[in-house]
């Protein structure tokens, strides 16, 4: 009977790979699918905080315009008969608004004595959008024609 020598039993740091062996394709795909997922969180925040920057922008604009509107109102605040409802384009950097006024009808009794009282409303939007993006409404003082 001849003996033979058995092989030794591998310890179980030498079943590891060497520390300089390449990746699997395995482990290449989870880390790419990773690096994806937080891209796209990353691209979704910043494509949100565009959007929202755009918007602030266009309300900005659109109550920059409307408090125009409103100094032009005051400007001719001694010409009452002048106001009338009346609708212009108007463009900031490169957005285009449409600003309406509106006199609001008068219900009550006008007074004799002191200013004629009109109720104003005053819109800005943008020429695509139906929506207002900003609306005011003043009452303004008209002194009396004599």
């Amino acid at each position: 009977m001849t003996l033979r020598r058995l092989s030794p039993i591998p310890s179980p740091t030498s079943m590891h790979r060497s520390s300089n062996a390449g990746m699997t394709v395995l482990e290449v795909v989870i880390a790419l699918t990773v690096l994806a997922l937080a891209l796209t969180g990353i691209m979704s925040g910043v494509v949100n905080g565009d959007k929202a920057r755009g918007k602030r922008l266009r309300v900005s604009y659109a109550t920059m315009l409307a408090e125009s509107e409103i100094e032009r109102i005051r400007a001719a605040a001694s010409v009452a008969d002048s106001m009338a409802d009346t609708t212009y384009a108007a463009t900031v950097e490169h957005l285009s608004f449409e600003v309406q006024r509106t006199i609001v009808p008068n219900t009550e009794t006008p007074s004799l004595n002191g200013p004629v009282l009109q109720e104003i409303d005053i819109a800005v939007r943008r020429t695509d959008d139906p929506t207002p993006a900003v609306r005011l409404r003043m009452v303004q003082g008209f002194e009396r024609k004599e």
